[in-house]
């Protein structure tokens, strides 16, 4: 395994959808509630948690053609995609250029793909993906940080690579 990855920049248009999506989630979660699970997210923080994984689906509904999920139902988690082959897909996204694929323990993930983002203004880079068994196998749980949370923890150079590798820009 190892972190091959390729990158799609979004356009002006696909940045303001992807504004509007992380407006709309942030919203509806919190008239229902529910809370930023991203640890130490200030709430100033947690639209830009929105927006950064909106252009992430975003980005790899361009790159696999498929339709991202526009729904604005408060929920936290879940699946991100459903491919034609009947594949759910869960896409990660952080701004760390040194980032990980990481999941909480709290929640056990729902989809069979676990995708990591990597969100870099409009670029995004798709770094790899893990299967969920070996994403929250035990032996992946650590603490990331002093008095932090158990969490599942993949590093980028142990992802698969990400499968067709031409790059497109719009």
């Amino acid at each position: 395994m190892n972190g091959d990855a390729f990158t799609y920049r979004l356009n002006v248009l696909e940045l303001a959808i992807a504004a509007m999506i992380a407006t709309i989630r942030q919203g509806t979660n919190e008239a229902a509630g529910v809370e930023n699970r991203r640890d130490g997210a200030t709430p100033g923080e947690e639209w830009d948690t929105h927006w950064r994984g909106a252009k992430a689906e975003i980005a790899f509904a361009q790159l696999y053609n498929l339709a991202p999920d526009l729904t604005y139902m408060p929920r936290r988690g879940g699946v991100d995609f459903h491919t034609n082959a009947g594949t759910t897909v869960d896409v990660k996204s952080t701004d760390r250029p040194e980032g990980n694929l990481i999941a909480r323990n709290d929640a056990p993930g729902e989809a069979a793909v676990y995708v990591l983002a990597l969100v870099d203004g409009s670029d995004v880079t798709l770094k790899g993906y893990a299967m969920a068994e070996e994403l929250f196998d035990r032996s992946n749980m650590r603490t990331l940080y002093a008095g932090g949370p158990l969490t599942y923890f993949v590093a980028r150079d142990q992802l698969h690579p990400m499968p067709g590798r031409e790059e497109k820009e719009t």
